[in-house]
């Protein structure tokens, strides 16, 4: 999992060296579900880029992002679009 610092322009965040970037914080009772899907689907290889925003934790607490750079520039994977049955998972992109 690899990790990056963040900074706050213009009121959003962002990591460094990732032009497309969206961060999405996810269900406290759900967290270690989410975590374990997403580093499933980068070990399939379907992204490129998954990592955690620890720096950014006392502003934006339970923060996760994940880059894509295939069809998409960016895959977002959200609490309340994922499905617990791993074959039926729902991918939605961020424009």
């Amino acid at each position: 999992m690899l990790r990056y610092s963040c900074e706050d322009v213009d009121g959003e965040w962002t990591a460094e060296s990732i032009p497309y970037v969206w961060f999405g914080e996810w269900n406290s009772e759900r967290g270690t579900v989410v975590r374990d899907v997403i580093e499933a689907i980068n070990y399939r290889g379907t992204y490129d880029y998954v990592f955690s925003c620890d720096q950014c934790a006392d502003k934006l607490p339970n923060t996760v992002a994940w880059v894509s750079s295939s069809t998409f520039p960016l895959v977002t994977l959200c609490p309340e679009f994922w499905n617990p049955h791993y074959s039926s998972l729902t991918e939605r992109a961020h424009t």
